[in-house]
């Protein structure tokens, strides 16, 4: 029996200048039981390299991170330790290895970066819609009556997602996702002490809310191009 992997690139979010990663292959097939390799290749910018898998009809999970200067690893809560995470600094590669490959396996796969110096430039580095992973103890998502919404074209919809943190400089994502697509940036926006940050190249009908609990995704004059999945995600940043 053939395992098949559907592997994709995430790009770094909000598209910092001169900053990318890519995969070497985007179809892999592996037979059950081997060892199964998915490889990026990054440039100079990165510290920060992630893997994720996305099963049908969920959203991404983070699967593992590493930090290539000090080459410490974050790896999420109850991984399979049959995946692991390998960094060839010489060649500018990011391995995500699993031994021995099964075929509860085969999934989307994505790879994504940080740059050292981010600006705007952030990463999901939370699993959208549960939590927690890995060592990260804090959480986001939406209440079970707000995860499923319909609302008629040109109307104004609001979703939300509930947080918590024990950290005071957060900020808050919103993605869309298009069935067989990576997720797409939307916005960011601060919340506690970091509430005078943002983002949003997405326009005038997008905008967010956040409290010190919550944050808010408006979307004005619906159209059916809205029709997607939505993920939040919360990103604390060292002070």
């Amino acid at each position: 029996m053939f395992l098949f992997f559907l592997f994709m690139v995430v790009q770094i979010i909000a598209g910092a200048v001169g900053s990318s990663i890519t995969p070497e292959q985007t179809i892999i097939s592996s037979p059950e039981g081997s060892n199964t390799t998915l490889t990026c290749t990054y440039d100079d910018s990165a510290d920060y390299l992630y893997w994720y898998q996305q099963k049908p009809q969920s959203g991404p999970e983070f699967l593992l991170r590493i930090i290539k200067s000090l080459e410490t690893v974050t790896r999420a809560e109850q991984l399979d330790p049959r995946i692991s995470i390998r960094l060839h600094k010489d060649k500018k590669k990011v391995d995500l290895e699993i031994f021995p490959a099964a075929v509860s396996d085969s999934a989307l796969y994505y790879c994504a970066m940080e740059p050292t110096v981010t600006q705007n430039s952030y990463t999901l580095y939370k699993k959208p819609f549960v939590s927690p992973t890995g060592s990260f103890a804090d959480k986001i998502g939406p209440r079970d009556e707000e995860a499923n919404v319909v609302i008629k074209e040109t109307d104004t919809v609001t979703l939300k997602c509930s947080y918590e943190t024990n950290s005071e400089n957060i900020r808050l994502f919103w993605y869309k996702q298009y069935p067989h697509s990576a997720p797409k940036f939307i916005l960011y926006k601060g919340a506690k002490s970091g509430s005078s940050y943002g983002n949003n190249p997405s326009g005038s009908r997008f905008r967010a809310e956040t409290t010190s609990n919550a944050t808010v995704l408006i979307i004005k004059d619906l159209q059916i191009s809205d029709s997607a999945l939505y993920h939040c995600a919360l990103r604390v940043v060292a002070q």
